[in-house]
């Protein structure tokens, strides 16, 4: 059995953004370098069935075995239960067949699966806890406090959190910044020597711009109706949760004044209807605005027309812990 073979848990499904362009990059860059993969994800059954044979297709080129399971939203936390009870069992189903060697698990959610692992069966668990989800859920509005039940969850997951810095063998920090709050929350001592900052990373060579045809941006301009003259101010990301689109907007007024044939260009899957609205109360003029969605194989593209891009973010304690005040230039 190889001394290799890791089963990665990730609640994000590969067929979702996140799942492309966070977790797939880092897979196949692990599995070229000799580990053997197994992932479980959580998918979307949309998304699942637009996009599973260009994630199956990826996976095996890479030789990365994917067991995909259903995501389930409804009811609001039996859900999610009931997810964390598919996937242990497809966890356990695979670990008889497989040994795995070590666990690696994505954030909190699937966290509980890997301690469980660990605790049955003595495998070495990584919690790669990316943010402070617990605190993000309440900092982005998404847990309501007032809800009794909300704020039995959030008691639970952070005892579980507490144990989860405890009993993890690594874990994984975007920060440097967080380490003394992952101390202080775990109690017991200082656990510094087995953290491990790791920032998100972007595929460079999948956004190099270099790689973008002449072509492909003439496609973009005329299709979102972009002029030779215009000024490009971009935003690429959900419009909510702990985003900030009203702050976004009021600064592309104040922007236009001085740029006035800036235009403001969002990318985005959600609905645009509300930030429409919020533009026109604040007085943004909408002929100023352009909406998009894009896949990652689009994105460089998109990308390229941009002259600034921008984004606001909430100033939580769940932000402040995992974003650094670096800026990067490209």
């Amino acid at each position: 059995m190889s001394t290799n073979n890791i089963l990665y848990i990730s609640y994000d499904g590969m067929t979702d953004s996140l799942g492309q362009s966070q977790v797939l990059p880092y897979l196949c860059g692990l599995s070229a370098k000799g580990y053997q993969l197994t992932l479980i994800s959580a998918e979307k059954s949309d998304k699942f069935k637009a996009l599973s044979n260009g994630i199956r297709k990826i996976c095996n080129e890479n030789n990365i075995e994917w067991h995909p399971v259903s995501y389930t939203k409804k009811p609001p936390i039996v859900s999610t239960f009931y997810d964390i009870r598919n996937i242990t069992r497809k966890a356990l189903k695979l670990n008889r067949e497989k040994k795995f060697k070590l666990i690696h698990c994505r954030s909190y959610i699937p966290a509980l699966i890997g301690l469980h692992l660990k605790n049955k069966y003595q495998i070495p668990f990584l919690f790669d806890m990316r943010g402070f989800w617990v605190d993000e859920k309440v900092d982005g509005n998404i847990w309501n406090m007032n809800n009794p039940l909300f704020r039995f969850i959030f008691r639970f997951m952070k005892k579980k959190e507490k144990v989860f810095f405890r009993t993890a063998d690594t874990i994984v920090s975007l920060t440097k910044k967080a380490i003394p709050t992952i101390n202080s929350i775990s109690n017991s001592g200082d656990i510094s020597k087995k953290i491990k900052v790791n920032p998100c990373c972007v595929d460079v060579r999948h956004f190099d711009s270099a790689n973008v045809s002449s072509e492909m941006r003439a496609y973009w301009k005329t299709k979102l109706n972009i002029q030779s003259n215009d000024y490009i101010l971009s935003y690429l990301g959900s419009l909510s949760t702990w985003y900030l689109p009203e702050e976004m907007l009021r600064f592309f007024l104040r922007f236009k004044i001085q740029v006035p044939h800036a235009k403001f260009l969002i990318i985005t899957t959600e609905d645009a209807q509300p930030f429409i609205k919020m533009a026109e109360k604040i007085g943004v003029p909408l002929d100023s605005l352009i909406f998009t969605s894009s896949n990652r194989n689009d994105l460089p593209a998109l990308l390229s027309l941009c002259n600034t891009s921008l984004f606001f973010i909430k100033p939580a304690f769940s932000k402040l812990q995992v974003h650094q005040q670096n800026l990067v230039s490209y």
